[in-house]
């Protein structure tokens, strides 16, 4: 189970990764935030090597630096490479 390190003070309505999936947006119709999932490690590549609960910290960023484009009604993005680090 994937947990945000601070709770969303929006419903969240959709779950939406980043193109290289190291993040996932967390939309609603009153917000967006973004988290950072952890690396996938171990034998069968599992999220911090299998453990059940994992806490996932936010990024903070500035929404004009997203790269978005649509895929047939679908919006993929991701963030600029220097946010990644």
């Amino acid at each position: 189970t994937l947990i945000p390190s601070a709770p969303q003070n929006f419903t969240v309505e959709k779950i939406l990764p980043s193109t290289d999936g190291t993040f996932l947006a967390l939309a609603g119709p009153k917000g967006v935030s973004i988290i950072e999932l952890p690396r996938r490690w171990g034998p069968s590549g599992q999220y911090q090597n299998g453990k059940e609960c994992i806490i996932c910290r936010f990024v903070e960023t500035n929404f004009n630096h997203l790269h978005t484009r649509r895929q047939g009604g679908n919006v993929a993005w991701k963030l600029p490479k220097e946010r990644k680090d």
